[in-house]
């Protein structure tokens, strides 16, 4: 199709193109919080099991209690999975360098700290 064709074809709605992305919009809002859903109800099952078997996949039922604390809109298999993957890196003595070092300033004057002389 030519330019010329295309111009005189009539123009779209200018509001179909907004309904669409609202619909698409609402659509993902509905899957995901779907899938939130579905994980929580994972997580109740998970919490039927013994500590053995929690063991076995690296979970304690304190991660279940912190994964289950979230609001609602919280993914609970992103901090599960956070942990389990924490606990086995542990238990394997590997650290990846994540941790961040915590230093909290001093609560006397520092004697490397230069004092302006005094004007005369």
């Amino acid at each position: 199709m030519t330019a010329i064709a295309k111009l005189l074809l009539p123009a779209a709605a200018p509001g179909a193109g907004i309904a669409a992305a609202i619909a698409r919009t609402l659509a993902w809002g509905v899957r995901q919080f779907a899938t939130r859903i579905r994980n929580r109800r994972d997580l109740a099952r998970l919490a039927h099991f013994d500590d053995r078997r929690l063991a076995d996949i690296g979970l304690t039922r304190g991660d279940l209690r912190g994964a289950v604390c979230g609001s609602l809109w919280d993914d609970t298999t992103l901090s599960l999975r956070a942990r389990a993957l924490e606990q086995r890196l542990s238990r394997n003595n590997i650290e990846i360098g994540l941790k961040l070092p915590v230093s909290s300033p001093p609560l006397a004057p520092c004697d490397d700290v230069v004092t302006p002389l005094s004007v005369r």
